[in-house]
Order: structure tokens, then sequence, then C-alpha cells
């Protein structure tokens, strides 16, 4: 996957609305986020799309970082969106880090799975053409 540098605080109600907006008639509607942010406004923009009979795909990229928490030594988190900053030893957060990441994860499946949004999570070392492509044939297979 192409190395960005995320910058600045994202604008989702913003870029929502003009997504609604502009769609007209039925479609697919394939949402790419770390989903760390937002959560709620984004799954409510997702289940709107259903309602209008679009197809929805949820695909929260994340990297395997952000999943295990894997360092050793002691680590400054530093906020993309807020002016903040956390020093603290990995290993004495870890454990509950990974379980909030895993029950944050839950609950979105859980709340697309409510309302017939396909999810994913998506290892952000992977390419995305790739992914699209294996996820679609998979889903027309099954089908």
């Amino acid at each position: 996957m192409t190395k960005l540098k995320a910058t600045g605080k994202g604008e989702h109600r913003k870029c929502l609305t003009q997504i609604s907006d502009g769609f007209k008639g039925r479609g697919l509607v394939l949402f790419i986020s770390d989903m760390l942010e937002s959560e709620d406004e984004i799954i409510q923009f997702l289940k709107a799309m259903r309602f209008s009979n679009n197809d929805c795909i949820l695909m929260q990229i994340l990297d395997k970082d952000e999943l295990e928490l894997p360092f050793e030594h002691n680590v400054r988190f530093i906020s993309m969106e807020e002016d903040g900053e956390l020093l603290t030893a990995p290993e004495l957060i870890r454990e509950n880090y990974q379980k909030r990441m895993s029950s944050h994860i839950e609950g979105l499946k859980t709340s697309c799975r409510q309302n017939l949004i396909d999810f994913e999570v998506v290892d952000s070392s992977r390419s995305l053409d790739f992914v699209l492509a294996s996820y679609l044939h998979k889903r027309q297979e099954i089908r």
C-alpha cells in the first residue's frame, strides 16, 4: 500500500453529506477508513445508504501495530487529529489496549451485521487493489 502522510482533522460530516447529496439511484457504497474516529456518524451514513437500497461495504484499514501494539520500549504516541500525546511503556497497557481494540472491532461488526452492511478488517500493508479484487471475487462466489 502506498505510504501517505495523514495531516489535519477529518471532516467526516462534510464528506458524508457531499457523498449523500451526489448519490442518485442504487449503487455500491464502499467506505474505507480506520474507523477510529466518528464511527457512529459513519455507521449512520451507511445505514441510511443501505435503507436507500444501496449495497454497502465498510473496510476498516488498520496497521498491524494498531492491532497488536508490539512495541518493546517506551513510546510517545502523538495524536494526528488533536493536540495531545502520551508517553507510556507498552507492556503496561498492551493487554487492555488489545481488549479495547477487539471490542471496538466487534462492535463495528455487530452494527454492520444488524444493518446488512458488509464489514472487513484490512491490514494496511496489503495492496488495496488486491484486497478489493479478492473481496469482490469472494463476495461474488457467495451470492
